[in-house]
């Protein structure tokens, strides 16, 4: 029988389920001999949402034009037929085979095995029982190039199948193939393949990690925060954690004594940071957002944070029509800034000042303000809008800065005919300059860079200035993560940075901040001025740390939505009437959001003292209180601003009558459920006629309605007013623009409309009441107006009246979206779930909803759209924040341990791995097995490796030993297997002795050889090894040597050693069966290799060294075959040796001599374990 030739095949999908659906395919066949024929690839429209493209890397735009199974189905079949199909775990992917194949009518042969399974070859020819491919290629020496995607996949799956070649020929001539029925696809509609493109991002040329992480933690006075930031930069360069990476934050964690809450509120400040430079360019690509949302996943930041810190920047805004596409920087132009940014105060404030921009407080010829929320009442953003000044997000002011930067030439870039024209200007003020100096040293006041500004806008070279162009904003970058230039930035920045002494400084401070001790020797800035306040004045409200603050403020810049805000809210309606001591009790509150907290408040101390008014700087307009001539509807120039105008009621007051009361009276009773219902047999007859001719909640509804338009009709403003200011978000000199009056003059428009709301409109105050008391916690908005249609009908200003109504309403009940939601229901909800979830934020639905009000089905759809709590099983899982929070929850109701698949299959939008890096960081939580985490309140006994159980149960038999049978038979229980236990107990830190595991009295002896060691090589007499270099190399992971090295260097038992080399030592170590070195990863980068390059790893007695070696080539001559593949082909030419002259420099090689037989050699290659070079020798 003829050998069958091989179809390699591997699919990428939406999923595991049956209905899920063939995303990508990659196809390489094989002949007989294994040798590669043809490549196949395409993307596939699989017709359905997925959402794992974190699996795969493939986005849902990038199959938008791709052909559906059906129109690849005949090519992709013509390439599978008639050979035998393998694949890395066969089963999963035959099963997406026939069910893409049965949606086509087509069956695939049921009685026969045309399969073959490198997965089962691996447990078969591989040490170490690895399944995984990715484990199973590193054990073969076989690099993946593009894991994870189809062809990449399929092409280092046929590698590793033809490593398992020479071992299965007897066994492969046996083997079916697949026979499809080609005709049965003939008359499907065919479209051209899509093959995926390579959308990676070279992350490790940029380090723009690193330059974060600089900016983040260098203004942090807090060592534990700057040291975890940076190292997270450093570890998250390839957006992963491995198992060593975790555990280096775990140690640096527990080095400092942060715990969970101190560990997310880091990881979320640095996710905030991240996102805002991710706008530096204006956009945030799809690679970029996926970038960010998979490190985000890494540190387990919620999805929904990440959504918010992504969105697209809001609409800068400013008093009076505003193009913001028109809005530039300049050098020299001042901005300032408010709020507690995402990025530190004092960082912006340097890198403002790195680019040329003046930083200061609000003034008439301030450029912008940056502020942390745009709807902020703060003192800077009143001034703000007095003064007409554009106030933009972050996200908008990055893209700015950075349009700046670009713009501007380097210093060096200046021409030298340029400098010399500059030089022969006079220097000597004139009188005109003499004038010109004075007004312009007025007009800097309270800037950075006032007197360099001022000389360069007279002419003055301006070379020896930091700052001013993209050259000094470039060069602050770049410095940022030196540690020296870190500790200079930290100090040289002012909240208020003047061209003042150091005396009126300090007395700035010191009337700032009365209770700060202010030394002439130190730098203030907002982050030690907060330092000093938690750890001197614990115990005082925070509204003491300032005169400029009052208790009712809040900080600008927090986000009510987060649980420690809300809850911080909740507790406390005037916040600032907390203490350190209160917010220290505040559940999510640790060292580092405490600090993040203080700092916000400090912040809003300053920006309140910079907005003090100063009546001098007021614009000044001229007040016509009545609008000019013409009709009030031409105020409505932009589309969508036309009023709905019905005929407006015109009527005198005709007072408040014993029947107005009754009206109110019986309108309340009905609104709140008091009044009879029509249908109770009960009720007099005289009451059901009554009833039958009268109608009280519509009676009402129609009178606050009038009494509502009666209001707008009061002044002819009033209808423009209502919906720009009470239902919009315009400001008051918007609309005072439009209606050509003051800004003033408005606001007193609509306080007397409000007046004349609350005063003369009785009836559209109880129904704003009533509908309070109706939705009380909460309603649906829809259900309200099925039970009171009459709140549809449209108005002046309103498509139906309850829109108006909720912009009135806004003390008592407000719209969110369709929900109404009584004021204060929230926070009741929160008290609720600190009073009845448990110590893991467990709590019954049916408790929650009773002491809320409202049915646990209602509650249950609130919790859910608001992602306030999870809701299964009649149980609300009500901490929500982190991985490690959901994974307590669930462990707490099963009062059981917890396999890491059962957690990811609760967590769907989490996968097993980084559930189980979450689950290492927390002490709540630990492993009671190899995949299996359990509380450890529980006391369970701790998993950590298989050593560490064999030192405790020898430990405990004492001198007998522990009985190995009794072990194997044990650690089955934590997941382990025998045969790993047997190979952990044969390492020389223990020894067996008739059937039991002592501790070894012998002391360990490595007598590896390098002459017996794969890959290693002599080169000019020193054991060099050669390498393929692999992502794993190049993101810095230590990596296995052969034990010869070990040796080689006298590396001791469960100890190791350094080496010196050019670019510092290199360590090497031998743990249990393990030899290893640390990171090779700045010899790479010094010698700028890439991925799928070769170097060579040179271990001198005294020098460890890197250096390049020539690439791998495909060629079919044995003697050019045999160099490449040892690496000698740089020192031999190939076309001058025959096999017997390359037969010696491999013997030379390997430490034999150039006479030893040919048959030595080979047997030499099987003592190295080397079949590919044995397999070569013996075709020479």
């Amino acid at each position: 029988m003829n050998s069958p030739s091989f179809a390699v095949l591997d699919f990428e999908t939406t999923g595991f389920r049956p209905s899920d659906r063939v995303l990508e395919i990659g196809v390489v066949t094989l002949d007989a001999e294994g040798n590669a024929q043809e490549k196949w690839q395409t993307l596939v429209q699989p017709d359905r949402h997925f959402d794992n493209a974190n699996v795969h890397g493939i986005q849902p735009s990038m199959v938008a034009g791709a052909p559906r199974f059906s129109e690849v189905a005949k090519e992709f079949a013509q390439r599978i037929n008639g050979r035998v199909m393998v694949a890395h775990n066969a089963p999963f992917e035959t099963r997406f085979l026939r069910n893409e194949f049965q949606r086509l009518q087509v069956q695939l042969p049921e009685n026969i095995d045309w399969t073959l399974c490198t997965q089962a070859m691996a447990q078969r020819y591989l040490d170490g029982h690895v399944r995984k491919l990715s484990d199973c290629l590193k054990v073969a020496g076989i690099n993946n190039r593009h894991p994870h995607a189809a062809l990449g996949d399929a092409e280092a799956t046929a590698e590793l199948f033809r490593h398992f070649l020479p071992k299965m020929r007897g066994y492969l001539d046996s083997c079916e193939v697949l026979n499809l029925n080609l005709d049965a696809l003939n008359g499907l509609d065919s479209a051209p393949v899509l093959p995926r493109k390579d959308t990676s991002v070279d992350v490790a040329k940029e380090h723009w990690l690193a330059r974060l992480a600089a900016s983040t933690s260098s203004y942090n006075s807090d060592e534990a925060a700057r040291e975890y930031l940076n190292l997270l930069a450093d570890v998250l360069v390839d957006g992963r954690l491995d198992e060593g990476e975790v555990e280096a934050l775990v140690e640096l964690a527990s080095k400092y004594q942060l715990g969970a809450d101190d560990v997310a509120e880091l990881h979320d400040r640095f996710l905030r940071s991240l996102a805002v430079d991710a706008w530096a360019d204006g956009v945030v690509t799809p690679a970029e957002r996926s970038w960010i949302i998979r490190i985000a996943d890494e540190l387990q930041v919620p999805h929904s944070r990440v959504t918010k810190l992504l969105a697209t920047p809001a609409e800068s805004r400013k008093a009076g029509s505003f193009n913001e596409s028109a809005l530039e920087l300049l050098p020299g132009d001042r901005v300032t800034f408010t709020g507690a940014l995402a990025l530190p105060r004092e960082e912006w404030e340097a890198r403002a000042t790195a680019a040329g921009l003046n930083v200061g407080g609000i003034r008439q010829n301030s450029k912008l303000l940056v502020s942390a929320d745009l709807d902020s009442m703060s003192g800077k953003m009143q001034r703000a809008r007095r003064f007409g000044v554009p106030v933009v997000d972050e996200p908008t002011f990055t893209r700015l800065l950075q349009d700046l930067v670009d713009q501007e030439p380097d210093l060096a870039e200046i021409s030298a005919e340029d400098t010399a024209e500059t030089a022969e200007q006079t220097t000597e003020p004139t009188a005109a300059h003499g004038v010109k100096l004075e007004e312009m040293l007025k007009e800097a006041d309270d800037t950075r860079n006032s007197a360099f500004n001022v000389l360069q806008k007279l002419g003055e070279p301006a070379a020896e200035s930091p700052t001013g162009t993209g050259a000094g904003y470039r060069a602050y970058l770049n410095a940022r993560s030196e540690p020296e230039a870190q500790e200079e930035a930290a100090k040289s920045t002012q909240p208020h940075s003047s061209d003042a002494t150091a005396d009126s400084l300090s007395i700035q401070w010191q009337e700032i901040f009365p209770w700060l001790v202010v030394d002439p020797r130190i730098t203030h800035t907002a982050t030690n001025v907060a330092e000093e306040w938690l750890t001197q004045h614990h115990d005082e409200q925070l509204s003491d740390i300032s005169p400029a603050l009052t208790p009712q403020m809040r900080p600008t810049g927090l986000q009510p939505d987060q649980l420690v805000v809300s809850r911080w809210f909740a507790r406390y309606p005037e916040p600032l009437r907390a203490r350190v001591s209160d917010l220290e009790g505040v559940p999510g509150v640790g060292r580092m959001r405490l600090q993040s907290l203080v700092y916000s408040v400090v912040l809003l101390a300053l920006d309140e003292w910079d907005s003090g008014d100063d009546q001098s700087e007021e614009l000044t307009e001229e007040i016509n209180p009545e609008l000019l001539d013409g009709d009030l509807e031409s105020i409505y120039e932009e589309p969508g601003d036309e009023l709905i105008t019905p005929d407006v009621y015109h009527a005198d007051d005709e007072g408040q009558t014993v029947e107005s009361h009754l009206r109110l009276l019986s309108g309340w009773a009905a609104l709140t459920g008091q009044w009879p219902n029509k249908d109770d047999e009960n009720l007099p007859t005289a009451v059901r006629q009554a009833m039958a001719i009268t109608d009280p909640t519509a009676e009402i509804i129609e009178e606050a309605r009038l009494e509502f338009l009666r209001a707008l009709g009061a002044d002819e403003r009033y209808a423009f007013i209502f919906q720009k200011r009470f239902q919009g978000n315009k400001t008051l000199e918007d609309i005072g623009k439009k209606l050509r009056v003051t800004r003033e003059r408005v606001r007193q428009l609509a306080r007397a409309l409000q007046a004349e709301v609350d005063e003369n409109c009785p009836a559209l105050n109880v129904l704003i009441t009533a509908i309070g008391q109706r939705i009380d916690p909460w309603m649906r908005k829809e259900e309200l107006l099925d039970a009171l249609p009459m709140l549809k009908e449209p108005t002046a200003t309103s498509r139906h009246f309850l829109l108006d109504l909720a912009a009135l309403a806004k003390q008592q009940w407000r719209l969110d979206q369709e929900w109404l939601i009584l004021e204060g229901a929230d926070e009741r909800l929160e008290e609720a779930i600190d009073r009845f979830a448990d110590q893991y934020g467990v709590a019954d639905v049916s408790e929650l909803a009773e002491a809320m009000g409202t049915s646990p089905k209602d509650l249950t759809a609130r919790l859910r759209k608001t992602q306030r709590a999870w809701v299964r099983g009649g149980l609300a899982r009500t901490k929500q924040g982190t991985v490690v929070d959901r994974a307590i929850a669930e462990l707490s109701i099963r009062n059981n341990p917890m396999s890491g698949d059962a957690l990811a299959k609760m967590m769907k939008d989490r996968s097993k791995r980084s559930i189980a890096n979450a689950l290492s960081l927390d002490p709540r939580v630990h492993r009671c097995g190899l995949d299996r985490w359990a509380l450890t309140e529980w006391g369970l006994e701790e998993w950590t490796t298989i050593t560490d159980f064999l030192r405790r149960r020898i430990e405990e038999a004492g001198s007998q030993g522990a009985s190995l049978k009794k072990l194997q038979r044990e650690v089955v229980r934590y997941g382990a297997s025998p045969k790993s236990l047997l190979s952990y107990a044969s390492s020389p830190e223990f020894e067996i002795r008739n059937g039991r595991v002592f501790k070894s009295t012998v002391e360990a002896v490595n007598e590896a050889t390098p002459q017996e060691a794969r890959g290693l090589y002599l080169r000019d007499g020193v054991w060099s090894l050669l390498l393929t270099v692999n992502s794993d190399a190049l993101r810095g992971s230590g990596m296995p040597v052969p034990g010869a090295i070990a040796a080689l260097y006298d590396v001791p038992f469960n100890g190791q050693v350094q080496v010196p080399s050019e670019l510092g030592p290199q360590t090497f170590s031998w743990r249990a069966n393990t030899y290893a070195t640390s990171t090779i990863r700045r010899f790479l980068e010094h010698l700028e290799v890439e991925e799928g390059q070769r170097v060579w790893l040179h271990f001198g007695p005294n020098k460890f060294e890197v250096t390049k070696a020539t690439d791998s080539v495909e060629t079919s001559e044995p003697v050019a075959k045999l160099l490449n593949a040892t690496g000698f082909d740089d020192l031999h030419d190939p076309t001058q040796l025959d096999g017997a002259a390359a037969m010696k420099i491999l013997a030379e090689a390997i430490g034999l001599t150039p006479e030893t037989p040919r048959r030595r050699i080979i047997s030499a290659m099987w003592d190295r374990r080397d079949q590919e070079l044995e397999d070569l020798l013996r075709s020479l």
